[in-house]
């Protein structure tokens, strides 16, 4: 299996890389590396051997030739889409989601409490339980997502980790 990412250095799309090349699955990762916090995303996961990179589609293109295997995943705004075969499988809206190298996602958020504060107002997952949700679901092929994500995971300590993230990339 081969998973396609398009952006893979926004943060979601880094969180989509780097957990389906964890689980030992080739990654081509297109972006075109325009901000700061993209080349830095680049920075953990460009020597990876299951990870190819491509400034945008068209060059992935003249690279690389689709297998039936292959599956494209781009995410624009909250929607996110899959692909097999130039044929959308799979389109959806996101749910609102918090995770390590997001942007402040307010500027009213100036701490840790307020952080937590937003997580619940917003009802917020967290993006490392949307990820294993998803990668259980290509894996065993059963798209489309179920609607309720298992969110076991502890808050807090989740958004403790995300406002050390907010905080470094402010300081860039």
């Amino acid at each position: 299996m081969v998973i396609t990412v398009k952006p893979c250095f926004h943060w979601i799309g880094y969180h989509i890389t780097t957990n389906f090349l964890q689980e030992g699955i080739e990654v081509i990762g297109i972006d075109n590396l325009s901000t700061n916090m993209a080349q830095h995303l680049y920075m953990y996961v460009g020597r990876n051997s299951n990870f190819q990179h491509f400034y945008d589609k068209e060059s992935k293109h003249q690279h690389v030739h689709e297998g039936c295997d292959e599956l494209f995943l781009q995410y624009e705004g909250s929607s996110l889409t899959v692909e097999k075969n130039d044929t959308i499988i799979y389109q959806c809206t996101l749910p609102t989601l918090y995770g390590e190298w997001m942007p402040n996602p307010e500027a009213s958020i100036t701490s840790e409490a307020d952080m937590l504060q937003w997580v619940r107002e917003q009802d917020a997952v967290y993006i490392g339980d949307f990820i294993n949700e998803l990668f259980q679901e290509i894996r065993d092929d059963e798209l489309p997502l179920s609607t309720d994500v298992n969110t076991g995971s502890p808050v807090t300590d989740h958004v403790v980790a995300v406002w050390k993230t907010i905080v470094q990339a402010s300081s860039r």
